[in-house]
């Protein structure tokens, strides 16, 4: 069914990245609106308005990092990083959403020191971030309050040479408990790169990962949303063999989570279902170089495998709405599938010689978002939806 548009509202131009608030209520987004290829930090209403300058003012040179800005839980603070007041010297920032004066949470930070990652704290109006801030390269956690009032160090106190080392991609260097009660974190100590947990509210620090083989080291690790569990992908017994343990979240007995692999073998991915407590993982298990995914009810239960050969990945960029009822995906146009009917309709029709280069989904499903060159070839601007106005109209076909 062709769903025919309610009036779509265009928020901003020139966008960089965008997200949406928690609340519904605001998107936050990254644009040179005042001075050409000089991105800085705004936010306007969802269902549009005038927008408000959230950065304080950069110094010549200085940047805010595209890909660091979030959302707080409650919706009622932005977080971001940036060299703000010095050259290559990236400190963090909180700022009310609906704008206001921007306070630095770090505290001073050493020379070519810089804050890499961070994550709030549920419940805590309080953020964790990554930082060597003592010493050049030597990266620890820090705890700060949103208000700028109160930074502590969470970690030991690194030597040369040691310190919390992410994985590639930074935005997984660390992982909160959904709960927000236990920090984990990777750091090579003694010998590879091994899992540690923290626990928040009484300062313990412990070894959660088994023990490691010289070269050994971590890869990736994904937390339970129960906040009990954790799995990871190391490998942990033979250089260059990677496979997938589970461990609680505190310490205790590390359990291998797959059979012994073929040579060449590795598993690729690993991490809990939905319920916390089943496992899936991807390996080349029984011959090198064909991917499966299998399944494991619990840890040190034997696997399933719950389909054939996945080598050739599918395509993504489907959102589920957060009822379940409709699957919206871009395909020149912007669709929604009704996934009880199998019916596919279109939200947004195709624009003339402009492509739909990203969309996002408010937490609430009633709103999508999405950056377009809608009105000017080559000027990405910003759009909202309002999918609650929509009417159902004539059958398109699927895509």
């Amino acid at each position: 069914m062709e769903l025919s548009s309610a009036p779509v509202q265009r928020l901003k131009r020139t966008i960089e990245r965008f997200a949406i608030s928690p609340d519904d209520r605001w998107v936050v987004y990254l644009a040179d609106n005042d001075v050409d290829d000089v991105f800085e930090l705004y936010s306007v209403p969802i269902e549009g308005g005038a927008s408000v300058k959230l950065n304080g003012p950069l110094v010549a040179g200085g940047a805010i990092d595209h890909y660091s800005f979030r959302i707080s839980p409650d919706g009622g603070t932005v977080v971001y990083v940036a060299d703000q007041e010095t050259v290559t010297v990236r400190e963090i920032y909180a700022v009310p959403i609906a704008g206001g004066p921007a306070v630095k949470l770090n505290g001073p930070m050493v020379t070519a020191g810089d804050v890499q990652a961070f994550r709030f704290i549920p419940n805590e109006g309080a953020v964790v971030f990554m930082a060597d801030a003592e010493i050049n390269g030597i990266y620890e956690l820090y705890r700060a309050t949103l208000d700028g009032q109160s930074t502590q160090r969470l970690t030991p106190g690194f030597a040369q040479g040691v310190g919390v080392w992410p994985p590639n991609e930074l935005d997984k260097a660390f992982i909160l408990t959904p709960d927000g009660r236990i920090l984990i974190y990777r750091a090579n100590p003694e010998f590879g790169f091994e899992l540690f947990s923290l626990d928040l509210s009484w300062g313990v620090t412990t070894k959660i990962s088994g023990p490691m083989q010289p070269l050994g080291h971590v890869e990736a690790w994904e937390v339970s949303s129960n906040s009990t569990g954790v799995v990871y992908r190391a490998d942990q017994e033979q250089d260059d063999v990677f496979e997938g343990y589970a461990t609680v979240v505190t310490g205790g007995p590390v359990t291998k989570v797959n059979p012994p692999l073929v040579a060449g073998g590795d598993v690729t991915t690993i991490k809990f279902g939905p319920d916390g407590e089943r496992i899936i993982y991807v390996a080349d298990q029984k011959v090198d170089g064909v991917l499966n995914r299998y399944t494991v009810a619990r840890p040190g239960e034997p696997p399933r495998a719950i389909n054939e050969d996945i080598t050739a990945s599918p395509s993504m960029g489907a959102v589920l709405l957060p009822d379940s009822r409709f699957r919206l995906y871009v395909q020149g146009d912007i669709f929604a599938t009704a996934l009880r009917r199998a019916e596919n309709m279109i939200l947004v029709e195709e624009i003339p010689q402009g492509a739909i280069s990203k969309f996002l989904i408010s937490p609430n499903g009633r709103y999508a978002v999405y950056l377009a060159d809608r009105d000017t070839l080559g000027v990405k601007e910003l759009y909202s939806l309002d999918l609650h106005a929509t009417t159902l109209g004539a059958a398109a076909a699927p895509p």
